[in-house]
């Protein structure tokens, strides 16, 4: 007897949107191989005192804070996202490949908050490419959307895990050569698989009001987004302090960092 199916999605959409995913896992996973490990790296690699956490931290989030702006802009007028990715592509590969060959303290504030803070913009960058994609490919946005937050998910489930694996069993400086080696795969997806010619979905115009002003925010707003920046701000303020946390106060072997990110990530 023969089975009944549902219509299903041309082969071809379906590998796109995997191969999608993909470049979105390995994206992430680079951000996750990093962003938990340098304040180890800094006082543990380097021998500084932790409060030259808070000096690179400072310069790579506002830098990051730039580039998500510029970015942000560029999509909402329509440019095109593959350069962008790239670019954010580049500058991880720029960042890890310089501290690879020169662990120190001055590339870290130089070339790696310059790479990783570029860097850092491609999750969102990715997320902002999503409804397009779903779009294109006659997908239900919501749910390529849980897609992609599983992926992202999964990916941060990985990296700081074995970021801390490689450091305790090989050495600080293998991680950033590890790094090199999944961004260059970050970099091959992205070069044959990202359509050049795709754009992300506009965001909407700023409401005005009848007189034509642009209409202001609501304070109910202004103290929700106040709310989201403490919360952020105690997340990040642990997410740097807790493996050094584990590894010099508790006195866990130095693996142990990243399987506590994968527990509270999972």
């Amino acid at each position: 007897m023969p089975i009944s199916r549902s219509p299903a999605a041309p082969v071809g959409a379906v590998t796109a949107r995997l191969m999608f995913l993909l470049l979105l896992f390995c994206g992430t996973i680079c951000t996750a191989m990093i962003v938990p490990f340098m304040s180890y790296f800094l006082v543990r690699g380097l021998g500084y005192e932790p409060w030259i956490i808070s000096v690179y931290a400072g310069m790579a989030i506002s830098l990051t804070l730039v580039a998500n702006r510029q970015f942000a802009r560029r999509i909402d007028g329509g440019a095109r996202v593959f350069p962008l990715v790239g670019l954010a592509a580049a500058g991880f590969v720029c960042a890890a490949g310089s501290l690879a060959l020169l662990p120190a303290l001055w590339v870290v504030l130089t070339a790696g908050v310059l790479g990783f803070g570029i860097s850092s913009s491609a999750v969102s960058t990715m997320f902002s490419l999503g409804g397009s994609l779903a779009e294109r490919h006659k997908v239900e946005r919501v749910r390529f959307n849980a897609h992609m937050r599983a992926t992202t998910s999964t990916a941060w489930m990985i990296g700081p895990a074995v970021t801390f694996l490689i450091a305790d069993g090989i050495g600080l400086r293998a991680v950033f050569v590890m790094a090199v080696a999944v961004s260059m795969v970050w970099i091959g997806l992205w070069w044959f698989t990202l359509p050049r010619d795709i754009t992300a979905m506009p965001g909407r115009a700023p409401a005005q009001d009848s007189a034509g002003q642009t209409a202001v925010a609501p304070q109910g707003l202004w103290l929700a987004a106040g709310f989201v920046f403490c919360l952020s701000s105690a997340h990040s303020l642990t997410f740097s302090a807790l493996p050094i946390f584990y590894v010099e106060e508790v006195g866990l072997p130095g693996y142990a960092p990243g399987f506590a990110f994968r527990f509270q990530t999972h």
